[in-house]
């Protein structure tokens, strides 16, 4: 997995340059870059990112921390998302996007495993025969399949 530094996405943006701007929300700026290789891609500015100054990526590690650290999980959200449903619903649903962003591709779940593991949470309470099919954990190891087999880009 390849990450970029603000150095790099500043020079793919043409440093932000407004006539680069495809779309503008609460969370950020969506503008759309050219890489060093010449590939056409679009690149996120976080306002919650915007304000640091320094030259460092995004890496896992800090996808983790906002994960794993409730209260800043909800700082980073959009409030229409907040107020849409219970906190555990959204905890979980962050988990399950924890566990597909794992750099190693063998141990993400499938989009089969994603589907069914959001039907689990958007599920009723009452509604038992989609808890039962759900309500055993796979475990990700290796079954001799190689998803992705490592090979996605992220930009930030």
């Amino acid at each position: 997995m390849r990450f970029f530094t603000s150095k790099e996405l500043e020079k793919a943006t043409d440093h932000y340059n407004e006539n680069r701007i495809l779309d503008q929300g609460g969370e950020g700026t969506v503008y759309k870059g050219m890489l060093a290789d010449g590939r056409i891609v679009a690149i996120k500015k976080s306002k919650r990112l915007a304000d640091d100054k320094k030259n460092q990526s995004l890496d896992e590690k800090h996808v983790e921390q906002w994960v794993n650290e409730e209260s800043s999980l909800f700082d980073i959200l959009d409030r229409h998302v907040v107020n849409d449903g219970p906190n555990e619903e959204i905890i979980a649903v962050a988990e399950l996007a924890k566990r597909c962003l794992n750099l190693n591709g063998k141990r993400r779940p499938t989009m089969k495993q994603v589907a069914m593991e959001l039907e689990w949470i958007r599920a009723p309470e009452g509604d038992n025969s989609i808890r039962q099919i759900s309500d055993v954990e796979e475990d990700f190891e290796d079954d001799g399949t190689e998803p992705w087999n490592n090979t996605a880009s992220c930009s930030m």
